[in-house]
Order: C-alpha cells, then structure tokens, then sequence
C-alpha cells in the first residue's frame, strides 16, 4: 500500500523521518471518534494492504460502544 498525502509534508513526520506511515480514522455515525496512528522509521512498504484492511475491520469494531 502506498499513498502520498497530505501527511508527507506533516512537520512531525517529517522530523521523524518516518519510513512508513498508516493512519485510519474511527468512525462512529459519520463522527470522527479517533485515529489508529501507526508508524515505522526502520522500512518502507511495511503496512501492507492486507494489513491495512485487517486495522480497518479493527477501527470499525472499536467504534462500537
């Protein structure tokens, strides 16, 4: 999975020189509730599309309450 956006020129990550970035919002009802926020400085390509659907499954159940 690789998408630029507009955390490529974030000052965060690009002070952490961050290799590979994931972020998914939680939704509940059409509101943002949270981020999952996940990042790796060591490689590229690490957050696979595979991986990337199984944290939105994940994001999607922790949106329930």
């Amino acid at each position: 999975m690789h998408s630029k956006g507009d955390f490529t020129r974030d000052p965060f990550i690009i002070s952490s020189q961050e290799k590979s970035v994931l972020a998914l919002p939680i939704v509940r009802q059409g509101i943002l509730e949270g981020i999952i926020y996940m990042n790796n400085n060591l490689a590229t390509g690490v957050f696979t599309e595979e991986r990337a659907e199984m944290l939105t499954a994940l994001s999607a159940q922790m949106a329930i309450h």
